[in-house]
């Protein structure tokens, strides 16, 4: 048991007042009034007293003066409002646990962590402990737990530990520090230890936020445990605006087409804004600001969804960021890593005795030149046929044809140009006439973003398909005479444009280049997939090249592997769990490899509820805030110093009558 000032200042203030000015009393001379007397006997006494009666004067043992100051100094401790608190070390033993999970990094508006004010606490019992003779262990958690510090006495060890303690965005596992403390406890206590008994040998104080999801029954032998909340009273550090989920992932029919789902969630009372960025890579692609309603009456967070799109071929990091200025920060990012699509290669197909510089030939492969692909080849009509009988042209993602009708149809996604196709009941009928694009289905993939207003051919083909046949095409483009565009569906998609393009002012046009690059991405791309993220709750397990001697790791926190320190590790290795969110940068001996986003997925963390109770062992333990609640005595302070006047007067009145 302890006793502490709630506001000594006070006090301390009216002590330098008050002390003072009763002892100027006691150093001040004596006042002298006449007095008649029956017999000059007594002057000898009086003339020996007038000597001694100086201005000051040293003070002289008085049970007045004592019983005065005593009496002062209640009154004085009274102002200081004096309250009693219950020392948690009152077993031989105290286990301190230390919550270093996400929803400790929330901050109250003064800047202060629930971690900061945790630490703070064990501080205090560290040395309420020392006071006590009571030795102490350390037990920190978040997703693993650890001791720090066995039980010892050494008061600056415990300190210096507990401050040292870093914070994590892992989850909470409450039931891994439970399982420590009673492997740790069970060669401490004595077997006849109770729980909450007179045998009770060990006290374990928890020091967390109750954030954390619910564990099954841990009894704790021999023990006692208290929970106090380091949640803030007011509640400043529950006010959460977070990136509740994030979702990437390729369209299957369209690679370089990304959707990105976003869900957001706050834990505020009132509507609130928060401007969301959307970028790849460090390049921006999207910022809007996004609506987010207030949390429901029953607890449960405002939410706000949205889908955002990019187009993007590379493999690279899709990062999800907002702005809100709330308690916890951890979960105002999240990011991804996004697999490259299949990069293909094009062959290009053109007349025989062409040069690569004649037709159109250079400008189809000028823009092909600029879509990242893995590969531009050009040959003429012949060797493109003897590519096809040799099963060559398979390599290929797509065959463009610029002029050519190949004699069969190669089993590859094909692209032509003013010629048509060896598909029975397809035809091109010629049009010597200019014509111009009366229509085309703008919501087509092939023909997403692209304006076909200011197209005009010289010389078109007119595009038919016999009755059996015409379920298979679909019109693209239409001219006067019928469509100039078409798209033949089937196990190998194929598109035909009914005109020569060096008779048009289509390459005139940045619709050209974009017609080629969707066609490109619809045809030909493949692979591509989901997104791929891990949590702060789970191992990380990483893909590395065959013969690797070293992975290095460098992000919110870098990390280094050595294969020696593997054994038996192969193309597939674990690199543990990673509390801290964020992308980390991969190299393999020293090569840049891949990237890796760990993102926090916990909404029981990111809600940052703070909860008054846990249940630990079947028991509801209600918090007890910052340690046992100081009681409040002053008023014994002002009833003792009461008792002290009444016997001051006594003892003076007893005096005067001598």
């Amino acid at each position: 048991m302890g006793v502490t000032f709630l506001a000594p200042i006070p006090a301390i203030a009216a002590a330098a007042v008050a002390v003072p000015a009763l002892l100027v009393f006691y150093f001040l001379r004596l006042k002298r009034r006449p007095v008649r007397v029956s017999s000059t006997m007594l002057w000898e006494d009086a003339a020996h007293d007038l000597q001694v009666n100086v201005p000051l004067r040293w003070l002289r043992p008085s049970w007045l003066l004592l019983l005065q100051l005593i009496a002062l100094g209640l009154l004085l401790g009274a102002l200081g409002r004096p309250a009693v608190r219950m020392d948690a070390a009152a077993g031989e033993r105290l286990v301190v646990i230390i919550d270093r999970s996400a929803s400790m990094n929330a901050r109250d508006e003064s800047g202060v962590t629930r971690l900061d004010r945790a630490t703070t606490r064990a501080v205090e019992l560290v040395r309420e402990a020392a006071r006590a003779g009571s030795r102490v262990m350390l037990v920190v958690f978040a997703t693993t737990a650890e001791v720090p510090v066995g039980f010892t006495s050494d008061t600056r060890r415990l300190v210096r530990a507990i401050e040292s303690i870093e914070p994590t965005d892992g989850h909470g596992d409450l039931r891994a520090a439970l399982s420590l403390v009673s492997a740790a406890g069970a060669n401490e206590i004595s077997e006849t230890a109770t729980p909450g008994g007179a045998g009770t040998l060990m006290d374990v104080v928890l020091l967390s936020d109750g954030v954390f999801d619910e564990t099954e029954p841990l009894h704790v032998p021999g023990a006692r445990v208290r929970y106090e909340s380091m949640s803030a009273a007011e509640g400043g550090d529950r006010q959460n605006v977070s990136i509740d989920a994030l979702s990437a992932s390729r369209d299957p029919n369209r690679p370089g087409v990304v959707r990105a789902f976003v869900r957001l969630a706050s834990t505020r009372h009132e509507p609130v804004s928060a401007t969301l960025t959307l970028d790849f890579e460090g390049v921006v692609f999207e910022r809007r600001v996004v609506d987010i309603p207030a949390a429901m009456g029953d607890g449960s967070p405002g939410e706000a969804s949205l889908t955002l799109r990019l187009n993007e071929l590379r493999g690279g990091v899709l990062r999800v960021s907002i702005d809100a200025a709330d308690a916890l920060g951890a979960d105002n990012n999240a990011a991804v890593v996004l697999p490259a699509a299949g990069r293909p290669s094009v062959l290009l197909v053109h007349p025989d005795g062409e040069g690569a510089g004649q037709g159109a030939v250079w400008l189809i492969a000028d823009v092909l030149a600029e879509l990242s692909l893995s590969g531009v080849q050009v040959v003429g009509a012949s060797e493109g046929e003897s590519m096809r009988r040799d099963g060559r042209i398979g390599r290929f993602g797509l065959v463009v044809y610029d002029r050519v009708s190949p004699v069969r149809l190669a089993p590859t996604p094909s692209l032509s140009f003013g010629a048509t196709l060896p598909i029975d009941g397809f035809t091109a009928r010629v049009n010597n006439a200019p014509t111009r694009v009366l229509s085309w289905r703008r919501t087509d993939d092939l023909l997403r973003d692209v304006s076909l207003d200011a197209l005009v051919a010289a010389q078109t083909a007119t595009l038919t398909m016999d009755r059996d046949a015409e379920r298979q095409m679909t019109t693209l483009a239409r001219g006067a005479d019928g469509p100039l565009i078409v798209r033949i569906e089937g196990a190998t998609p194929r598109v035909v444009v009914g005109f020569d393009i060096r008779q048009s002012t289509w390459p005139l046009s940045p619709g050209f280049s974009i017609f080629l690059s969707n066609v490109v991405e619809t045809l030909a791309v493949s692979g591509g997939g989901e997104g791929r993220s891990y949590s702060t709750g789970e191992a990380v397990v990483v893909r590395v090249p065959v013969g690797w001697k070293r992975i290095d790791l460098e992000g919110p926190v870098s990390l280094g592997i050595d294969r020696d320190d593997v054994p038996g590790a192969g193309e597939r290795v674990s690199l543990g769990v990673l509390e801290r969110v964020g992308v980390y940068r991969m190299s393999v001996d020293g090569e840049p490899i891949d990237a890796v986003a760990v993102n926090l997925d916990s909404r029981t963390e990111r809600m940052l509820g703070g909860v008054d109770a846990v249940t630990i062992g079947g028991e509801n333990l209600a918090s007890t805030g910052g340690g046992a609640e100081p009681r409040e005595v002053w008023h014994w302070f002002v009833l003792g110093a009461m008792v002290i006047l009444t016997c001051e007067w006594l003892l003076n009145a007893a005096q005067m009558r001598v």
